[in-house]
């Protein structure tokens, strides 16, 4: 008798109506062990089993989960191992299981139960499918146990980002002491202090009730004891077996324990301590498995599970079994048994990215491996700090890469020093703590050294271009020349493009952080052999420094681009991080192009996010500290500190000082607080006269000019701020605009003469820059100009803030005319025309004559006659 959960059935009721329609939803049903949370789905299936198709899996309670698990319990009642696509990407294997429940006659319920025991692997799963759910016709169920999902844990990462219009949470409370006396009633019990000491636990209410004494006061453990032990002996060794299975045993394993099986089996039934159908038997809940398991000794312990360990070798299921493989003959004490599953069992984890799941799987391997030989022990130490690293942290990963270093050198195997000394070095810079230590540690050095005597190898290319890296900060300019060759002719020489593309990559992104010149070709070139090749994870990182690299070299067009394909191809796969790295350099891009609403939404979504990446927290807080500064916010000089805090702490690159320093010099003209900015004016100088990242020097010394800070023009900056530094306001408003930067814009025009400072005014009011108009206007009194005249009361009236002679301009250009011809025309200078033209896709946002014509028609601007 399912009581006191109409609610919770109705909201289910009702949402699997929704996804007849094609709208799904999922549910996260969570509660203490035995509160109902299996009754409750399994009262619902029942309920819909004829206009629903149902597909249950399940997440055990193994040492060390199995991968995709209750995936792959799904997939097999849907009829194929849609998760078993040798070599495909998990986002397409998941998406292959979501394209058979859309092409299915009707909707289907995928449950996945006990969810607080899943993989990496299979939690990567449920937010794939969470997040597209609402287009989909299909309910997913989730039930997990309260108290055993902290914060971290896969489960919580799997729902947390979910859409909260695409699933609802349910927790399952304990039954009233009314429901509690009807049960008895039912019985023919007493209720008694049962609702007290069972705080109203479905089961244990029911077990207690099942009991033969009239006392509800006695133990659960006792009492499924005494039903244990009224077992005859056959049955009560089977019960005893099934205990030592978590969660539930194949009822193919069962069968073939003993001859006698199924009539044992049948008794466990009718004594109601087992639950058996075709494919499983299972006890009727964990609590009670756990008790009897934990009567057994440890003798017999052991025992059972080498029994278990014994038939699952017999069946020979290969990669699918390896989890349950390791478990019991870890549990039968069979070290040699362990050694043979668990490495290959943490391979497998690792292919399907359960990287936790493949840790775990290590450290198991290294528990019984204690006298093994030096070389084995290495290799699975070296194993285990590459999962670790995406896993339990870079803690664990580092020590044990350096035990295992050791453990090489005792074995004089060199080629694998070389390899351990690479991977360090990449745990070094994935901390991103202090860079320093990279060109300090003598790691590159040392990789090179190792390997370098053992010919071409891919880890020798990724070798020599972190030797590039250490090379160039250094500011060895030759030596970095050499090894940034040698890394390109060593990874050329390899038949392995996968590692070509990392190289491509990554010297390529040192180029830049020291030279500021990446060869754009080689990062495109590297994300094109990344997307042939299917390595997603190298695409996306490909995607970030594409957008990285473009950003800072001021090619905002192909930024954008870079950003948009990034983006789309991010999500498909529900690659968070490199999202949020895009959505922190968008935020930079809405800033170029004086879009204020969009800094601030994309910022602020990219700063709500927990466990933020340094980097992005950085480029969003500053992105938007600027734009504040620009519109008279007082926000932002708090983002503004919270950017300078995380360079100095976490992101301590040269190129990250940088791009903080012009946010400060940006606040501080704004506020019209020069001597606060004067203390930092040599640090910034010392970056302006480095080599790299010309663009960001070339803003800074702008600046720091408009800040009367800047003595002389530095060398190496880009030919747009070196025009606007010189005085030539004019070209550097007109590569600007191209640039589709009307805020830079607007600021070079100021400098000019009395019409470029009314459209740089015209322009600043477009945008909503509104501290930026006011400091413009207190700049041009203290060097005793004229303030230019504002819009006449007829231009105020006009939507866009147009004069009467850019109507006549914007008139012409709809008709086609050049600005020669409109010249001719309207009697007046071509520089002229060229201001008024400037001033229109200033006001209207335009990038070009037709995109503003096309603005001024869909807008009614020219429609209504005032052309």
């Amino acid at each position: 008798m399912l009581l006191e959960r109409a609610e919770p059935l109705a909201l289910m009721s009702a949402a699997l109506r929704e996804a007849r329609e094609g709208c799904g939803h999922a549910f996260a049903i969570g509660g203490e062990p035995g509160i109902g949370k299996t009754s409750l789905v399994e009262a619902f299936t029942h309920e819909h089993r004829r206009t629903a198709r149902v597909a249950w899996g399940a997440c055990e309670a193994l040492a060390t989960p199995r991968p995709l698990g209750a995936f792959l319990d799904i997939a097999d009642e849907l009829g194929g191992d849609l998760l078993l696509q040798e070599g495909a990407p998990p986002h397409e294997r998941f998406r292959a299981l979501l394209n058979t429940v859309r092409a299915a006659d009707g909707p289907t319920v995928l449950i996945v139960e006990d969810a607080h025991w899943i993989d990496d692997a299979s939690a990567d799963g449920l937010k794939f499918l969470a997040r597209r759910i609402a287009r989909s016709p299909a309910l997913l169920l989730i039930t997990y146990r309260d108290g055993e999902t902290p914060p971290g844990h896969p489960l919580q990462r799997a729902i947390t980002d979910v859409p909260a219009d695409h699933l609802s949470r349910i927790r399952l409370k304990g039954l009233s002491s009314a429901a509690v006396e009807l049960l008895a009633r039912e019985r023919g019990r007493v209720a008694g202090d049962l609702h007290a000491i069972t705080e109203g636990n479905p089961f244990l209410v029911t077990e207690l009730l099942r009991g033969e004494s009239s006392e509800p006061t006695q133990t659960l453990r006792e009492t499924l004891l005494a039903r244990l032990g009224r077992l005859d002996a056959s049955a009560r060794g089977l019960a005893e077996m099934v205990a030592v299975v978590p969660d539930c045993a194949e009822r193919s394993l069962v069968d073939a324990a003993a001859a006698d099986a199924g009539e044992a089996l049948q008794q466990c039934v009718e004594r109601h301590l087992l639950i058996a159908d075709r494919s499983q038997v299972r006890f009727r809940h964990e609590l009670a498995r756990r008790v009897v398991e934990s009567s057994l000794s440890e003798a017999k312990r052991r025992l059972l599970n080498a029994r278990v360990l014994e038939l699952l070798e017999q069946r020979g299921e290969g990669a699918r079994a390896l989890p349950q493989l390791v478990h019991h003959a870890d549990a039968a004490g069979d070290a040699a048994a362990v050694s043979r599953y668990a490495g290959e069992a943490a391979r497998e984890a690792a292919q399907r990215g359960a990287h936790r799941v493949a840790a775990a799987f290590y450290r198991t391997a290294l528990r019984v491996a204690s006298g093994s030989p030096p070389a084995q022990r290495a290799a699975l130490l070296d194993a285990l700090a590459s999962e670790a690293r995406w896993s339990s942290g870079l803690e664990e990963a580092m020590r044990a890469n350096e035990q295992a270093f050791k453990l090489w050198q005792r074995a004089a195997d060199t080629q694998a020093q070389g390899r351990n000394r690479l991977a360090r070095y990449e745990m070094i810079d994935l901390a991103r703590a202090d860079r320093s230590e990279l060109m300090t540690s003598g790691l590159a050095e040392a990789a090179v050294r190792l390997l370098e005597p053992h010919g071409a190898s891919n880890e020798l290319a990724m070798a020599y271009a972190d030797l590039a890296y250490v090379e160039a900060m250094r500011g060895r300019d030759a030596h970095f020349d050499a090894a940034r060759k040698e890394a390109l002719a060593v990874a050329e020489r390899q038949a392995d493009e996968p590692t070509l593309a990392r190289v491509l990559l990554r010297v390529s992104f040192y180029a830049n952080l020291q030279y500021g010149n990446p060869n754009l070709a080689d990062v495109e070139r590297g994300l094109a052999i990344a997307l042939h090749h299917r390595e997603d994870h190298l695409a996306a990182q490909a995607y970030v420094d594409l957008t990285y690299l473009t950003t800072m070299l001021g090619r905002f067009d192909a930024a954008r681009r870079a950003v948009h394909e990034g983006l789309a191809f991010n999500r498909q796969r529900d690659f968070d991080l490199q999202t949020t790295f895009l959505l922190a350099f968008q935020a930079r891009l809405d800033l170029e192009k004086g879009d204020w609403r969009a800094v601030e939404a994309t910022a602020t979504a990219v700063l709500s996010q927990a466990d933020l990446p340094a980097v992005a927290e950085s480029f969003a807080a500053l992105s938007l500290a600027v734009a504040y500064s620009r519109i008279g916010d007082p926000r932002a000089e708090g983002l503004y500190e919270r950017s300078r805090q995380l360079v100095a702490n976490k992101v301590p690159m040269p190129v990250g000082k940088l791009g903080n320093l012009i946010g400060w010099g940006t606040l501080c003209w704004h506020t019209g607080e020069r001597e606060r900015f004067l203390a930092r004016t040599a640090e910034l100088r010392s970056l302006i006269d480095t080599r790299f990242a010309p663009f960001s020097r070339g803003r800074a010394a702008l600046w720091m000019q408009r800040l009367d800070t800047l003595d002389t023009i530095p060398d190496g900056l880009p030919p747009i701020h070196v025009k606007q530094l010189s005085g030539d306001w004019a070209g550097a408003a007109q590569e600007w605009q191209q640039l589709g930067c009307p805020f830079e814009r607007a600021m070079a025009l100021i400098d000019g003469d009395e019409a470029a400072q009314r459209e740089a005014f015209a322009i600043l009011e477009s945008l909503g820059a509104t501290a930026t108009i006011k400091r413009c206007r207190e700049r041009l009194v203290e060097r005793g100009g004229r303030i230019p005249r504002g819009p006449r009361p007829k231009t105020r009236a006009n939507p866009c803030g147009l004069t009467d002679r850019e109507m006549e301009v914007l008139a012409l250009l709809e008709r086609g005319l050049s600005n020669a011809d409109i010249s001719k025309k309207l009697v007046r200078s071509a520089r002229t025309i060229d201001h008024h033209v400037s001033a229109i896709l200033g006001k209207l946002g335009a990038s070009t004559r037709q995109e503003a014509t096309y603005i001024a028609r869909s807008t009614g601007l020219l429609a209504n006659g005032q052309g």
